[in-house]
């Protein structure tokens, strides 16, 4: 195996230090980015398939996920964690792919994207683990401690929640 380590720097001493070149879309999907998320996944025997580079939206403000941990209440939990801190806190919801496996087969129209999305994105830095107490003072990405208890986060998005965890129709045809 070659290792190909390439340096360039750029002469920008003539140009507008406020000028900012848009993110553009990898056009393929970067492996340490899907490695990440198998970190955040339960088992390692589900595949991480990035989606095809077209429709994706790369995250423009920091993000927010989570780990995959616990049985189904706890990962429903988790999803709307991820759901109650992007709102307050003005960052961007990801999750893990093998959570939305595990939703989409009770839940319909799940609105979060999978953290494999942002493989053809440019990353700048990867969600670090935080505390409750720094869940509002972290400026970067995070991810919120496994279990963590955010009441004054989710409250106010209940009936949106509701909205969002809408069973499958076979699960209603059996109930």
């Amino acid at each position: 195996m070659m290792v190909f380590i390439t340096a360039v720097s750029y002469w920008t001493q003539e140009f507008d230090p406020q000028q900012t070149i848009p993110p553009r879309l990898s056009p393929y999907p970067r492996n340490e980015v899907l490695v990440f998320e198998s970190t955040m996944s339960l088992s390692s025997n589900i595949p991480i398939k990035p989606p095809p580079n077209n429709n994706i939206h790369c995250p423009q403000t920091s993000i927010v996920t989570v780990r995959q941990k616990g049985r189904i209440g706890n990962q429903i939990f988790k999803y709307i964690s991820v759901l109650a801190l992007a709102k307050t806190t003005g960052r961007e919801p990801y999750v893990p792919s093998c959570l939305i496996t595990e939703l989409e087969k009770i839940f319909r129209n799940l609105a979060v994207p999978p953290l494999s999305y942002l493989a053809y994105c440019p990353i700048q830095e990867y969600p670090l683990e935080v505390t409750v107490d720094q869940v509002d003072h972290s400026n970067g990405s995070i991810i919120p401690p496994n279990n963590i208890q955010l009441p004054t986060y989710i409250a106010p998005f209940v009936s949106k929640i509701r909205q969002i965890f809408q069973f499958k129709k076979y699960i209603i045809d059996k109930s």
